[in-house]
């Protein structure tokens, strides 16, 4: 069972994924993601945009605007999970979807 602020392992590449679908989504069988990178990445990033995490004493960067959709089954086991943070990502996707 996966759960909206988990972070996955990105099994496709560095760094990780950030579960951001609502749990009451549970029996589809894709979730919305966003890419979490090393804040060394040279990505030029926003703050609001862009928020940094630290996940396993890395710290790490949203890539909101990278969200994507992935099948459910690529999410094996969460390496930590980020409800203290959900304000920050929320403001992260308003800003893609809202400008806001």
């Amino acid at each position: 069972m996966t759960a909206k602020c988990d972070v996955y392992p990105n099994p496709s590449g560095q760094g990780y994924l950030l579960d951001l679908q609502s749990d009451l989504l549970e029996g589809i069988a894709s979730h919305v993601v966003a890419p979490l990178v090393p804040a060394s990445a040279p990505l030029r990033s926003a703050s609001r945009l862009n928020p940094a995490f630290e996940i396993e004493s890395v710290e790490h960067m949203l890539v909101t605007q990278s969200m994507s959709a992935v099948p459910s089954r690529i999410l094996e086991k969460p390496v930590a999970n980020l409800p203290t943070r959900f304000d920050e990502i929320t403001h992260a996707i308003d800003m893609v979807f809202q400008g806001l």
